[in-house]
C-alpha cells in the first residue's frame, strides 16, 4: 500500500484473581502483529494498480472477473458502493481513470482487517495506525481511551515540535511561540485560526511552559488575544508589522497584549517605536521588538530597546543554514554575533555600531 503501518497492542496481564503459580494460556502479542501484518501484505498484494498480476489488475483489465478473484474483490465493491452512495458520488471508484479504482478505500478496510486479527488472537487492547488510518479496541491501559490527536493541515507538527523542545531543553530555558496570524504574507490565503481553536492550543502551550505565544490571532481580534490573557494566563505578544504607533496603543489599551513588539525597520520607526515602547512599560508591558531584517535594522531595534529598558529578551535573526549572521550581515564588515555568554552586547561607537563593507556593497550591486 506504499505505507507504514504501526502497532500498538496491550499484552494481556495476570487478573488479581488468579492463583499464585498458576499460568493460563494468554495470547502472544508477537504471533498476533505477525497474523495482522499478513492480512496486510495479502491485501497489498490483491488491490495492487502496479502489479498487473493483481487480482485488481486483472478484473480491470478485464481478464478475470470478480467471482474468478479472492472474496476481499466482492467485499470491497460492496463497500465502495455504500461509500459511494453515502458522499452522493463525491467518492466515485467507478469515475477513476483506467476504471474501477477502490484504493481510496482499500487502506481503511485493510487496516480494520489487521486490527480484527489482533481481537481475534485475545488481545486485550490495541491499535493500528496505517498512514493515518486509525483502528482500534480498548486502551493504552485498563479503563483509559486512546487519544488521538489531529494536526493542522498547515501546522502539521507545531504542538509536537513545541513539546519535544521542552522535553530536551527541560525547565531551564525559555520557549516561545509565533503563530504568525497578526498579519499574513502574500499569497497566504489560508484561512485564520479561530479564538477556539487557539484557546485549546494556547491552555496546552502554557501547560509546557511557554514564555509567550505570539500573534495568536488576527490584529483586529484585539478582544479575543484579551481573552486569552485572561482564560490560559499565557502571555501574549505581538505588533512586529503593525504600521501606525495608534494600532499598537490600541492592542495595549485593550488589554489585548503583554508584549509589544514593533520592528523599528519595518514599522514605526526608532522615534515613534520608542514612543509606543515607554508607553506599554507604563503600563507595565514588554518591549521586545521584532528583529528580522539584517545587522543594521538588529542593532537599531536594541539600541531603542536598550534605551527604554525593554527585554526580557531581545530576538535575534537566525535560522541556519540558510540565515547564518554571515548571510544575514554581508554588507557589514563584521556580522553582529551573540557574545559567549549569551548576550548581545549594545555597541560602543558612533551610530548603530556597524560599518557598512563597501566593497562587498560594491561586488553585490545590480543595476
Amino acid at each position: 500500500m506504499g505505507t507504514v503501518v504501526s502497532f500498538a497492542v496491550l499484552p494481556a496481564v495476570p487478573s488479581p484473581g488468579e492463583p499464585s503459580g498458576w499460568e493460563p494460556a494468554r495470547p502472544d502479542p508477537a504471533a498476533a502483529i505477525r497474523t495482522s501484518c499478513a492480512r496486510l501484505h495479502e491485501a497489498d498484494a490483491v488491490f495492487s494498480t502496479w502489479d498487473p498480476r493483481s487480482p485488481l489488475s486483472r478484473l480491470r483489465g478485464g481478464t478475470i472477473s470478480e467471482a474468478d478473484g479472492p472474496p476481499g474483490l466482492a467485499e470491497v465493491r460492496a463497500v465502495c458502493e455504500t461509500a459511494r452512495d453515502a458522499s452522493g458520488g463525491w467518492f466515485d471508484p467507478w469515475a477513476m481513470p483506467g476504471g474501477y479504482d477502490p484504493t481510496g478505500l482499500v487502506k481503511g478496510w485493510a487496516v480494520d482487517r489487521a486490527l480484527d486479527a489482533l481481537r481475534q488472537a485475545g488481545l486485550p487492547a490495541a491499535l493500528v495506525n496505517g498512514g493515518g488510518d486509525l483502528a482500534a479496541f480498548g486502551g493504552p491501559a485498563p479503563g483509559e481511551p486512546w487519544r488521538a490527536g489531529i494536526r493542522h493541515p498547515w501546522r502539521p507538527a507545531g504542538l509536537a515540535a513545541v513539546r519535544a523542545a521542552r522535553e530536551a531543553a527541560g525547565d531551564g530555558i525559555e520557549i516561545m511561540v509565533d503563530l504568525n496570524q497578526w498579519w499574513r504574507m502574500p499569497g497566504d490565503i489560508s484561512a485564520a485560526l479561530d479564538l477556539a481553536a487557539v484557546r485549546r492550543l494556547a491552555a496546552e502551550l502554557a501547560e509546557l511552559g511557554v514564555f509567550w505565544l505570539e500573534e495568536p490571532l488576527p490584529a483586529g481580534h484585539l478582544e479575543g488575544m484579551r481573552m486569552l490573557r485572561e482564560q490560559t494566563g499565557i502571555r501574549v505578544a505581538g505588533g512586529e508589522m503593525a504600521r501606525t504607533p495608534g494600532e499598537l496603543l490600541d492592542a495595549v489599551d485593550a488589554g489585548a497584549l503583554d508584549v509589544v513588539q514593533p520592528d523599528v525597520v519595518l514599522s514605526v520607526g526608532m522615534l515613534r517605536a520608542r514612543t509606543v515602547a515607554e508607553c506599554a512599560l507604563l503600563r507595565h508591558r514588554w518591549f521586545t521588538p521584532h528583529t528580522w531584517t539584517n545587522g543594521l535594522g538588529l542593532l537599531a531595534n536594541l539600541h531603542v530597546a536598550a534605551g527604554v529598558g525593554g527585554g526580557p529578551f531581545i530576538e535575534f535573526p537566525y535560522d541556519p543554514p540558510g540565515w547564518t549572521p554571515q548571510r544575514r550581515d554581508f554588507f557589514l564588515d563584521q556580522p553582529v554575533m551573540i557574545g559567549a555568554d549569551g548576550c548581545l552586547a549594545v555597541p560602543r561607537q558612533p551610530g548603530l555600531g556597524g560599518d557598512i563593507d563597501e566593497a562587498a556593497i560594491t561586488r553585490w550591486a545590480r543595476d
